[in-house]
């Protein structure tokens, strides 16, 4: 993550900037680089506060706040995986790819039109099964603990 250009889009007043700076901030999963942020969060949320903020599918303003949220409790020690729960749009299979996870098993389900994941969380080993509903214009995602 390139610090300097991530604060430029989010303090930059711009929608579609923070929306993209908030998203590249959700993709790092490098706690030293997120906690660089948090002496900025004031001043992202000023300038947040002061932007009509758009979003047709994903709302800017509530991709922006997520982030920020991340930056704080990655700071805190928190694993990556709490951002599952949060956010129907984080793909797994994303995810995984970029190394943050392991998919275990997988299986279509015609009848309800969705794909269904189990999933290992490669920082701290907790378990999900996450319901991809296939359609629409987005994927989007449920998240839920597995159950053991």
């Amino acid at each position: 993550m390139n610090l300097e250009a991530v604060l430029q889009k989010m303090l930059s007043r711009k929608s579609d900037a923070m929306w993209e700076g908030s998203w590249e901030i959700l993709r790092c999963n490098e706690p030293e680089q997120l906690t660089q942020i948090l002496p900025h969060i004031p001043a992202i949320e000023d300038a947040m506060e002061k932007t009509r903020m758009r979003g047709t599918v994903i709302s800017h303003r509530s991709s922006v706040r997520l982030a920020l949220r991340y930056v704080v409790e990655r700071s805190r020690g928190s694993c990556r995986c709490i951002l599952y729960g949060e956010e129907s749009y984080i793909s797994p299979t994303q995810e995984r790819e970029r190394g943050y996870l392991r998919i275990k098993e997988t299986q279509i389900v015609q009848a309800r039109q969705e794909q269904q994941f189990w999933i290992m969380c490669n920082g701290c080993g907790m378990e999900f099964r996450v319901v991809e509903m296939i359609g629409g214009h987005v994927a989007r995602y449920q998240w839920r603990e597995a159950l053991p």
